[in-house]
């Protein structure tokens, strides 16, 4: 299975996301000024033993057109459910002096970046797992006008290698029998019931009666840290606006590097949209009318017919 990680987003905005230093009003200019402040990491985990040095970097970049003074310190990451990532200025206990960067302070030129080696000592006590590292990188702010800063996230993840206790469970969170849109979606709720985290992979099967766009969807790999959950959206378009569709999704991921196991499940859900409803309802007014119609004229015939058989009387002498 491919090493990617899609549940760490790489560059990511953290704590109060904009933060306005407001300076004194006399220097304060008409708006605020936006701080362009990138950061990017390895986009792979890196393999590590207990007790070796990883090294890596952390590249941070100024969009801006003038020079930005920036400081640079580890933080703790916190990883929540459906790929949710907060970080904290505290140090992560378990590295707590253990990671050393080239530089904790830097000014970078505007359109330029710059790269700050990262050296982390991997502790010795540490179990077989994927362990998430978090940075942040906080522009300086200089000047006499009001700016907007943006106190940016960076995330290095390491992989040490050995058995793991890896397990999900994955479900369809609360399916509808019937969907009344032409657009209808299911949910695959994805947990990680282990105690290591894993990687995993969707892929979904639209069939039945009624043709669904797209047929087949395909999901790139996700991490799943221990004890979380990551809900899978199935979505696909009724091109006749209604259909009744069985829906089949395999969840795959990596027991052992050896063993893959798979998780299947299918639901089956009829689709009407409001167009088709309005369609459906017009047909069935349609028949009503007609049948009414028809039980009309058969009473007309009939009791015309009755008083056609009937015998002509002469009038009495």
């Amino acid at each position: 299975m491919p090493r990617r990680l899609p549940y760490i987003i790489l560059t990511v905005v953290v704590g109060a996301l904009c933060t306005v230093f407001a300076l004194p009003a006399s220097a304060a200019e008409p708006g605020p000024t936006p701080v362009a402040l990138t950061v990017s990491t390895p986009a792979d985990p890196l393999p590590a033993e207990p007790g070796q040095v990883v090294r890596t970097w952390l590249r941070i970049g100024n969009n801006g057109t003038s020079p930005l003074p920036v400081t640079i310190a580890p933080a703790t990451v916190a990883l929540g459910n459906n790929g949710a990532t907060s970080l904290s200025p505290d140090v992560d206990p378990r590295f707590a002096g253990r990671i050393t960067l080239s530089a904790t302070t830097a000014t970078i030129a505007a359109g330029s970046f710059t790269e700050v080696q990262v050296a982390i000592s991997v502790p010795t006590t540490l179990v077989p797992d994927t362990y998430v590292l978090g940075f942040l990188v906080t522009p300086t702010v200089t000047g006499g006008s009001v700016q907007v800063v943006n106190q940016v996230g960076a995330l290095i993840a390491i992989d040490l290698p050995g058995s793991r206790d890896r397990r999900l469970e994955a479900t369809f969170l609360d399916p509808p029998r019937f969907a009344f849109t032409s657009h209808p979606a299911l949910i695959v709720r994805v947990r990680n019931i282990g105690r290591s985290a894993l990687e995993f992979t969707s892929e979904t099967t639209i069939d039945g009666f009624g043709t669904a766009v797209p047929a087949n969807i395909r999901r790139e790999p996700v991490l799943l840290p221990a004890g979380r959950y990551r809900d899978v959206e199935v979505k696909w378009e009724a091109k006749l606006g209604a259909g009744i569709y069985r829906v089949h999704t395999r969840v795959v991921y990596h027991r052992t590097q050896a063993e893959t196991v798979e998780q299947s499940l299918t639901h089956t859900v009829v689709v009407l949209s409001p167009s088709a409803l309005a369609v459906l309802g017009g047909l069935l007014v349609a028949m009503a009318a007609a049948v009414i119609l028809g039980f009309r004229h058969r009473r007309r015939v009939r009791h015309s017919g009755r008083h056609a058989r009937r015998p002509e009387t002469s009038p009495s002498a």
